[in-house]
Parts: C-alpha cells; sequence; structure tokens
C-alpha cells in the first residue's frame, strides 16, 4: 500500500466513524480508531469533521 492510500484508508475510516457519531470529539474518535489499530491526527480528524460538516450545510441549502 502507498503512501497515498495509506491516507486515503484513514480518511474513509474517520468519515465513517464521524456518519457513525457526529458529535464525537475529535480527541475521541482518534482513540476510537486507534483501538482498531488506524493511527490519525486529531488535525486530520478536524479537517474531515469540518469538510463532512460543510457537504452537509451545501446539501441542505441546494435542497431549500
Amino acid at each position: 500500500m502507498s503512501k497515498d492510500d495509506s491516507y486515503v484508508a484513514k480518511t474513509q475510516a474517520i468519515r465513517a466513524c464521524v456518519a457513525k457519531h457526529p458529535d464525537m470529539d475529535p480527541h475521541r474518535i482518534v482513540e476510537f480508531l486507534a483501538a482498531r489499530g488506524i493511527r490519525v491526527s486529531p488535525a486530520h480528524v478536524i479537517v474531515v469533521q469540518t469538510l463532512e460538516r460543510s457537504e452537509r450545510t451545501e446539501h441542505v441549502v441546494a435542497a431549500s
């Protein structure tokens, strides 16, 4: 697996966790994923959470 593939897999894992637990604290997500053998940084989690929230907002605005 290349470094880029690893980054994508980590991002997908974060997205899945955020989808199931949208209000979970970034540090808790880091701990949750670490327990499953996926090492991510709180900064990576915050970026993904921010993007997910902005995408949800865009969908709501577009539906209005």
